[in-house]
């Protein structure tokens, strides 16, 4: 049985100058900031366009923060969860457990049979989505 989990994520659009405390449910652990629009500070580090902020939550300290937009505003995603505490295994946009299960998506993904689940359109290629 797998153990359940929270996650929290939130998308935070701030105005020039504005200043958002936020502070992480006990349970979750650890927390990435991710500056898509704008840019602005976390704790007083910057935090520039494009750029990823990760803070280990697992320190009761670290659990508060405070995000400052620049005074061209900061628009910014946050996700935050449970570490998973499992090994990992990484080539390229494949991650897995180990490395014979890197080898075995790697045959899979030679062979056609990964994804598993395909669509009947070409999803390399957008324009090829059917209108909804």
């Amino acid at each position: 049985m797998q153990a359940q989990c929270s996650i929290q994520m939130a998308d935070f659009e701030m105005s020039a100058g504005s200043m958002v405390p936020h502070e992480l449910p006990l349970e979750l652990d650890t927390c990435i900031l991710y500056a898509y629009s704008g840019s602005g500070t976390v704790n007083g580090a910057a935090l520039p366009p494009g750029s990823v902020a990760l803070l280990d939550a697992s320190n009761a300290n670290a659990r508060r923060f405070e995000v400052t937009a620049a005074p061209s505003g900061l628009h910014f995603m946050l996700f935050a969860g449970t570490k998973l505490k499992e090994p990992i295994a990484w080539r390229g946009p494949i991650v897995m457990n180990t490395d014979q299960e890197l080898m075995e998506c790697f045959q899979e993904l030679r062979s056609g049979r990964f994804p598993p689940k395909r669509v009947a359109w070409d999803y390399k290629r957008i324009a090829t989505k059917p209108k909804a």
